[in-house]
């Protein structure tokens, strides 16, 4: 019989934390609320290096900002920022943070919905069965 010891701090985490985390996940779910900019980041993830993965991110994104439940999001050239209203605290996620999620996203098939998945489908088969290469904010077919 093998015995595990558990301490009070491995229990004890940090609610804040954990808002922020769930929060920035949920978000880079939803994708940036562009028409179609899932799955032109899915592509750009599959087409691209690292690097320009996170480049295409930031102009994916652009500036802007909106309303999440408890806080705020902006986006910058810098990265994405969350704002909780009742801390007042904010975190930071620069677009190499931001592109690590969006392939982590990839990799556990949490990333696209079926449907977004069977559109992006439907556009390879309509290019030959080749991924377009996207182009940010742009109409992706």
């Amino acid at each position: 019989m093998q015995i595990e010891q558990i301490t009070m701090f491995d229990t004890m985490q940090d609610p804040a934390e954990d808002w922020f985390t769930r929060s920035f996940r949920e978000q880079i779910r939803k994708g940036n609320g562009f028409s179609g900019s899932k799955i032109r980041i899915y592509a750009a993830a599959i087409l691209k290096d690292r690097d320009r993965l996170a480049d295409f991110l930031q102009q994916e994104y652009y500036v802007g900002g909106h309303s999440i439940p408890d806080g705020f999001m902006d986006y910058d050239s810098r990265g994405i920022v969350i704002r909780h209203w009742e801390t007042h605290e904010k975190r930071k996620w620069p677009w190499h943070r931001v592109r690590d999620e969006v392939l982590r996203q990839i990799r556990t098939g949490e990333y696209l919905t079926a449907e977004e998945y069977e559109r992006f489908q439907q556009i390879c088969a309509a290019n030959g069965g080749n991924i377009p290469q996207p182009r940010s904010r742009m109409k992706y077919e």
